[in-house]
């Protein structure tokens, strides 16, 4: 197993919770330090390259998480919020 099970589950929680409108700004630095200590953990090198789709400061565009958080919308149009 690459990632404590617990520690991607949570991760997959918030994620889930942005892109389902129910994001808190405190989301954001607990993805970081969940992306960072999964990449510190894993036993593979998939794990190692830190859950980059997941982490704020990898996101497609910079904003993508605020945006979902502080103003409720997609710009994507694909996350049901």
């Amino acid at each position: 197993m690459c990632a404590l099970p617990h520690r991607v589950d949570r991760l997959l929680e918030i994620i889930t919770d942005i892109t389902e409108g129910r994001g808190k700004p405190e989301h954001i630095p607990l993805l970081e330090e969940l992306g960072d200590t999964i990449a510190q953990t894993a036993l593979c090198g998939l794990g190692k390259t830190r859950p980059t789709r997941c982490s704020p400061p990898c996101a497609i565009s910079g904003k993508e998480y605020e945006e979902h958080i502080n103003e409720k919308k997609c710009h994507a149009g694909v996350a049901r919020l």
